[in-house]
């Protein structure tokens, strides 16, 4: 086998302006890769992605009580895949170009020691082409949102964010007409210094994106049982969900702390891709899907401690999903989920030197890749070193 190789080039260049009452930003990125993957000499796979952005943010302060802000930008990103095989005439080039362009405006009012209220707008509008599919596929999303944080009680022990989101899809391309309205609510609550309770309660809704609809994905570079062509759905629904938070963070002395935390998800139209067959080159199909019913739930614990030179860290997260299925008349399974996530670091400043030495341990069980046969993917361990030292002390 040929050894894989991958080129990447980054630019990103920003300027800002501070202003009397408010500040503006602007930057532009490019970005260039080219992957060539695990090859033979008679079989060649390469990914070219060009990435370009250019932004725009301002920031204007309206007397004491209101703050305008908000962002324009522009994304456009290419993809031109080549797979070749001498040995059976085997040629495929396929070429993809995704757009996007996003404005959002949000106002934050102050009118007095209990309120803060934030409002907005955001605007979308995404198209995709490609050798897949005909002609230019496009989307528009809308949305606007609105909160109020109220904090109760002159030491702000309570504060409770109630709030709401209203997204719009108009009907492009033959489309249906979308839309939802999707309310918000978090309290957070400390009965100590040094202990605070959250609960939230939050309902969200998401629009299928162009590439879950259209695109046909070839995954051909990892050999085996790893290529794939994933085939876009055009038929698919908005998923939505309800989503409930709660936890806990408790700190001890000066240098600890310890958190827990638990949710449930319900989920409806949940977006997912499955396997469908194979082709006759041997690469699996796959899909996506809706699943009419769909339950997340877990939890994860954390704990921190921080002294004058060392960093401790370590956390276990646990997730469960089901997906309610017909053939089986019942919950079963989901695939594609780390059931068990374990990680550890540790962080230390070595004196007189003042280089700081980190370590990243973690652990992940394995993941459900098909309920019905039974296959599992093996779990894996993986572990960092850094090492950095700052060269300037006054920076």
């Amino acid at each position: 086998y040929k050894v894989p190789t991958r080129r990447l080039g980054f630019v990103r260049a920003n300027a800002d302006w501070k202003l009397t009452s408010g500040k503006i930003g602007t930057y532009a990125l490019f970005s260039d890769s080219l992957q060539k993957s695990n090859t033979t000499d008679y079989e060649t796979m390469e990914y070219h992605t060009d990435r370009y952005e250019l932004g725009v943010m301002g920031e204007k302060n309206i007397g004491d009580t209101w703050v305008l802000n908000g962002f324009a930008s522009g994304k456009l990103y290419t993809l031109d895949s080549d797979f070749k095989n001498v040995t059976t005439n085997n040629i495929r080039d396929t070429d993809a170009k995704f757009a996007d362009g996003e404005t959002e405006i949000r106002a934050s009012w102050d009118p007095n020691l209990t309120n803060s209220v934030l409002m907005g707008f955001n605007g979308n509008f995404q198209t995709i082409n490609g050798d897949s599919f005909s002609g230019t596929k496009k989307q528009l999303l809308l949305s606007s949102f609105a909160q109020d944080t109220l904090t109760i009680g002159s030491s702000g022990k309570l504060l409770i964010v109630p709030g709401a989101r209203l997204d719009f899809a108009p009907p492009l391309d033959g489309g249906k007409t979308l839309w939802q309205a999707t309310p918000k609510l978090s309290v957070k609550y400390n009965p100590h210094e040094n202990t605070t309770l959250r609960f939230s309660y939050g309902m969200g809704y998401k629009v299928p994106s162009l590439k879950q609809k259209y695109w046909i994905f070839t995954h051909d570079y990892s050999g085996g049982g790893g290529s794939f062509v994933l085939y876009g759905n055009p038929d698919l629904n908005p998923e939505s969900s309800h989503g409930f938070n709660l936890g806990v963070e408790q700190k001890i002395g000066s240098y600890a702390r310890l958190s827990a935390s638990g949710y449930f998800n319900f989920i409806h139209n949940l977006i997912a891709n499955y396997i469908t067959g194979s082709d006759p080159l041997g690469h699996y199909t796959r899909s996506y899907r809706n699943i009419d019913k769909a339950l997340t739930f877990g939890g994860d614990i954390s704990a921190h401690a921080k002294f004058k030179r060392t960093l401790l860290a370590a956390s276990y997260a646990y997730t469960e999903a089901k997906e309610y299925s017909n053939a089986h008349g019942k919950y079963i399974d989901s695939a594609f989920r780390v059931r068990h996530r374990a990680t550890t670091s540790v962080s230390y400043m070595i004196p007189v030197i003042e280089t700081n030495v980190s370590m990243h341990l973690e652990w992940n069980s394995p993941e459900l890749l098909d309920y019905d046969l039974d296959i599992w993917s093996p779990d894996f361990f993986m572990a960092g070193l850094t090492i950095d030292k700052k060269l300037d002390r006054k920076s």
